[in-house]
């Protein structure tokens, strides 16, 4: 199958959030994060449902103000020192984070120098290792897994040259779209897998129902492994596939892209996620937990206001298939670094120091194969 246009993942976005029933006319408001949307440059609702879906292959205006930059210095000091602190009590493994450079020569037959994101959103900026790292070694985190945020085939590349060598970097998770379901996919494949930073692709759920059987095969006897984009929509689809292919490592990104109010969270995702859940390949990522707030215009620093969808994540996955991942820079539309951490090491704290070295570390390696 091939990439996703940008009217059919907009598209898709509509209709997830239709299906969840957002109400970001009148969210319920909660504690509002230093450093998050407004300070982007960009009101919370101009940076609503674009921001949260960490649009890797598809592009929209994040923020209303492009000029600007997301805040990601620790303006938070609470958070700032509590992620420290809990830092300091094991490993952490951020297994989501994504590099571009829009001021990169535009590759040979590209219309621009990146696919995503678009000039005028707030994350179009140079984003280097190097700007990661100075957020996140102070806040204890010790490796990152690459996730690639281009579409583009060459760009594979392009970030296992950029993370080459660097031990802070223990895995990249790649993007296939232009060669899945051609003949090329598995010699692709095979070339890539020759790095060992390479440890599976990126792909939309709906790639996984539309696409050719034989490459999720390919990947599985590699012992490679996929990250999925969906919604409350596609976890049924999501856990049916993950039955046909068990050899297959499947993580879910960012809970699913649900929109997070305090409350209870809308029951067609719930029932997804326990549906997915019960695939004992399927993994699910905290991540995208202050993008889910900031589809709501209602981003909170307090553990309390996403408990009740954490609580879910945790009854369907358990303390062995969950796994930490800041969404970096996507997240600092939202909320700073610290504030992200702080929240996930808040709510796993509460669960121990064994499940919280799961969380952070161990079911990473076992997801990734790092």
């Amino acid at each position: 199958m091939g990439m996703l246009s940008r009217r059919e993942f907009m598209a898709a976005a509509m209709s997830a959030c239709a299906a969840t029933e957002l109400r970001c006319a009148s969210p319920k408001r909660a504690p509002t994060v230093s450093g998050g949307a407004e300070a982007a440059g960009g009101s919370s609702s101009s940076s609503n449902s674009d921001a949260a879906l960490d649009l890797s292959s598809a592009s929209a205006g994040d923020v209303s103000d492009g000029a600007s930059r997301p805040a990601e210095s620790p303006t938070d000091a609470s958070a700032d020192a509590d992620a420290q602190q809990d830092a300091a009590a094991g490993a952490i493994i951020d297994t989501h984070v994504h590099f571009f450079d829009p001021a990169r020569p535009i590759p040979t037959g590209r219309p621009s120098s990146v696919p995503w994101p678009n000039p005028g959103d707030a994350l179009y900026r140079t984003t280097l290792p190097a700007d990661y790292l100075a957020l996140a070694k102070p806040l204890g985190i010790s490796s990152a897994i690459v996730i690639e945020a281009s579409s583009w085939l060459e760009d594979n590349q392009w970030i296992l040259d950029l993370v080459a060598g660097n031990p802070a970097f223990a895995g990249f998770v790649g993007n296939l779209s232009e060669v899945l379901g051609t003949a090329t996919f598995d010699d692709t494949l095979t070339a890539l897998a020759r790095n060992a930073l390479f440890r599976g692709i990126r792909v939309f759920a709906s790639q996984l129902t539309g696409g050719d059987p034989s490459n999720f095969a390919s990947l599985a006897a590699t012992g490679l492994m996929i990250d999925v984009v969906g919604f409350s929509a596609d976890l049924p689809a999501i856990a049916a596939f993950a039955q046909t292919l068990p050899s297959l490592r499947i993580v879910i990104d960012h809970v699913a892209n649900v929109a997070i109010d305090g409350g209870a969270p809308p029951a067609d995702w719930a029932a997804g996620i326990a549906a997915a859940g019960g695939q004992p390949n399927v993994y699910c990522k905290i991540s995208g937990l202050v993008e889910g707030a900031g589809m709501t215009g209602a981003v909170s620093s307090d553990v309390a206001f996403y408990r009740p969808t954490l609580d879910t994540v945790w009854r369907a996955f358990g303390e062995d298939r969950v796994l930490f991942g800041s969404n970096w820079p996507v997240s600092s539309v939202n909320a700073p670094l610290p504030t992200v951490l702080s929240i996930v090491r808040s709510y796993v704290g509460e669960k121990g120091s064994a499940a919280s070295e799961k969380a952070f570390a161990t079911n990473a390696r076992a997801a990734y194969g790092v």
